[in-house]
């Protein structure tokens, strides 16, 4: 799908500043050296509309009558379906008081079934630290999950899921950042006793865990502005977008899994955390959280001043690694000579 609204041409003029109708084509074709703009524009507007039409309008009315937003999102699991369902997910994100997600799946060791559009059957950890980062960032409290073995339930024949099992589930979860849980599961085959243990468990460790407060040493950047650069629309979910953009999608997925197999906490950061932080010794500081390393997966587009502020970084001690990608543009500029000569300052001429 391709989103638009009655008023998308206006809105698009008022916010980059020309008319966007002549180079439409872009959006589901390279249509010479312009594209990449022509892309970036469009969806950064799609991302501030849904913030502004709908995520923070929600967030008001709750606030007004004393209850907290929230609410899962639709395929969370895959940054390209946050390109075209929303523009930005992580923006929406920071736009909920509970962010959440959905687990179809409660088989933590099946072999994950890398598909582009998202729907896996491995249990999405990965989304859960994506909505709890989100929520850390904007000092929230909770972070919500529907948990389910649907997957499971729908295969043929359907496979019964064990104790062992629903636990490791909601262990993957409680480690991305889950701490309020609600379940479709029928456990009509579980026996009461186990139903009892698994509560008696997912209850201590919610207790235990939602008034800690998380201390991340490293950050992994959601690369939203280059996805939008590079994404294609298709007819079936994002299985036809292109490859560029799905390098993006599978180096994002490569950094987090090689952080969570090897144990090293993180926390996903968006642009804005980046230009609104501030570089202290060695570190990127955003309130009360400090990240001393910076992971860019497949990040070729930033604004100017992020880029300034990450080779700031780099300078006071801290460290930026780059996977998949080195700068070539900023928010303005396709390609943007300052970007690169701040890539070849922060990297030499080393291969992505």
């Amino acid at each position: 799908v391709l989103p638009w609204a009655p008023d998308m041409t206006s809105e698009l003029r008022k916010r980059c500043g020309y008319d966007i109708q002549p180079f439409l084509p872009a959006l589901v074709a390279d249509a010479g050296p312009r594209t990449p703009k022509v892309r970036h524009d469009f969806w950064r507007t799609i991302a501030e509309l849904m913030e502004e039409r709908f995520f923070a309008p929600i967030q008001k009315w709750c606030a007004a009558h004393g209850i907290a937003s929230g609410g899962h999102a639709l395929l969370e699991e895959n940054i390209l379906h946050h390109v075209t369902l929303y523009g930005d997910l992580f923006r929406c994100f920071r736009r909920m008081d509970a962010p959440g997600i959905d687990c179809l799946s409660s088989a933590p060791e099946v072999p994950r079934y890398r598909s582009h559009a998202g729907m896996g059957a491995d249990v999405p950890w990965n989304a859960a630290r994506l909505a709890s980062s989100a929520a850390e960032l904007e000092g929230k409290r909770w972070v919500m999950c529907e948990v389910s073995e649907h997957i499971q339930r729908m295969a043929n024949p359907p496979r019964r899921i064990t104790e062992d099992e629903f636990r490791g589930t909601y262990n993957r979860l409680l480690l991305g950042g889950i701490n309020s849980f609600n379940t479709y599961s029928p456990f009509t085959e579980t026996p009461d006793d186990a139903v009892r243990r698994l509560n008696e468990w997912v209850g201590r460790c919610c207790e235990m865990l939602n008034r800690g407060v998380r201390r991340a040493d490293v950050a992994v950047l959601y690369p939203i502005e280059t996805a939008w650069t590079r994404f294609t629309p298709s007819t079936l979910w994002v299985e036809q977008t292109s490859a560029a953009a799905r390098q993006v999608e599978e180096v994002l997925r490569g950094v987090a899994d090689a952080l969570f197999e090897a144990r090293r906490e993180f926390a996903y950061i968006d642009t804005r955390t980046i230009l609104e932080g501030r570089v202290e010794r060695g570190a990127l500081r955003y309130g009360p959280h400090r990240w001393r390393v910076v992971v860019l997966p497949c990040t070729d587009t930033l604004p100017l001043a992020a880029w300034r502020k990450l080779e700031a970084l780099q300078r006071s001690g801290g460290a930026v690694i780059a996977c998949g990608a080195l700068p070539v543009n900023s928010d303005a500029e396709f390609p943007s000579d300052d970007a690169r000569a701040i890539g070849r300052r922060l990297f030499g001429d080393a291969a992505p």
